[in-house]
């Protein structure tokens, strides 16, 4: 992993710097991310209408470099839609998978149980099952669930 590097939830006062890293995602990535093409619009449109109270949205942060990766979990009851990127110049670095790691622990804090990986990246995949994630593909939308498994504390009280 990039040293030193926070891992924090943001909030709108980040919109800026969430729109200006995920304007830096190619066409292919933003595909990956958002599985469809998204425009440069698009992508303000979308940070615009993140609700910060209510999703959980985690960023990996260098006092040096900015934003290099950022998580978002919308929820929907006890579901979410994870997205997920990292700049490509920091990929393979451990970064997404201190992501995934957090905003898998803190959804489930918060109750979630499924997750909802709208174009099944295999990336996405890979981390989530390697993290204990049951991972099951689909054909239509979502491309994959994810289903956490319940807390060792909810074990315990099963």
């Amino acid at each position: 992993m990039v040293l030193p590097l926070r891992l924090r939830r943001l909030a709108a006062l980040d919109t800026a710097q969430i729109v200006e890293h995920l304007l830096t995602l190619n066409a292919d990535d933003r595909h990956a991310r958002f599985s469809a093409l998204v425009s440069n619009q698009g992508i303000a449109d979308y940070v615009g209408r993140i609700n910060y109270r209510r999703d959980l949205c985690i960023g990996a942060m260098s006092p040096h470099f900015g934003l290099l990766g950022f998580i978002h979990l919308a929820f929907y009851g006890a579901s979410a839609e994870l997205g997920a990127s990292v700049a490509s110049e920091w990929r393979q670095r451990g970064i997404g998978r201190a992501l995934f790691a957090r905003a898998l622990r803190m959804g489930r804090a918060l109750g979630l149980r499924e997750i909802h990986l709208a174009s099944g990246h295999p990336a996405a995949r890979h981390i989530c099952a390697s993290l204990g994630c049951k991972v099951v593909l689909g054909d239509g939308y979502p491309r994959a669930r994810v289903y956490l498994r319940p807390s060792a504390q909810e074990r315990i009280a099963a």
